[in-house]
């Protein structure tokens, strides 16, 4: 596969500071600023929903937890589970993150219909 003909360029303006923290940042990954630029843009646009890969792994490092703290809290709350049940649930949180993330996505969509729905009654 050859290489793709670029036909766009996408300039901005930083300041002093900026321009050193983007060498600095680009200097650590081995690449050029302009080139480091490129990369940080395109993945980030590429990913669909806007989040580097480092914040996408935050997100789903904090959904994980979400979903696992709702459990231990079901279990606080006086609903017995067993050690096999738990062991499900945290290996559904580290290997299905997208289906819980879909999941929650789709609640809070749900909640936010339902309270437009409320505030047009």
């Amino acid at each position: 596969m050859g290489k793709r003909k670029k036909n766009h360029v996408v300039s901005f303006w930083v300041d002093d500071e900026q321009w050193q923290d983007l060498e600095m940042a680009a200097a650590r990954a081995g690449e050029t600023v302009n080139d480091w630029c490129r990369k940080i843009s395109v993945v980030t646009a590429a990913t669909g929903d806007g989040m580097t890969p480092s914040e996408r792994t935050i997100y789903e490092e904090v959904v994980r937890l979400r979903y696992l703290i709702w459990h231990a809290g079901s279990v606080l709350a006086g609903k017995e589970i067993t050690l096999e049940e738990w062991q499900a649930r945290r290996d559904q949180a580290d290997f299905q993150v997208q289906d819980i993330i879909a999941g929650l996505q789709a609640r809070r969509e749900a909640a936010k219909e339902a309270e437009a729905e409320r505030s047009s009654s």
